[in-house]
């Protein structure tokens, strides 16, 4: 009855629950002082939910994968790779909310001097 079952399944893996980072800004504010434990682990699953961070970082590895499979294909060089992987390293750097602030504002810009 019990010959099909496996003898050792190796070690069992738990999903890797992700931790939001919240800033000191916001633990410190007057609007969560009120808040209750429960009440903050709420808002803070909320944020969880919201955060693009864990989705960058899986778009970041997979462009880097891609890299190492065109090297491999022979259709990039090593030096290319290093130099768009030193780009990607510098996108990761950055401040998304600064960079998406710049964009918007060089975007009206052009949109009106278009309408001119």
């Amino acid at each position: 009855m019990g010959e099909n079952w496996k003898k050792n399944p190796g070690p069992c893996r738990s999903p890797k629950v992700s931790c939001i980072q919240v800033p000191p800004s916001a633990q410190d504010t007057y609007l969560l002082k009120d808040l209750k434990r429960g009440q903050k682990c709420y808002l803070y699953s909320i944020m969880r939910v919201y955060d693009s961070k864990p989705l960058r970082e899986m778009l970041s590895h997979q462009y880097m994968l891609n890299l190492q499979r065109q090297n491999l294909l022979g259709h990039i060089t090593e030096h290319e790779v290093r130099f768009y992987t030193s780009f990607l390293d510098q996108a990761e750097e950055r401040d998304p909310i600064k960079v998406s602030a710049r964009n918007s504002t060089s975007l009206k810009s052009s949109v009106g001097r278009t309408q001119l």
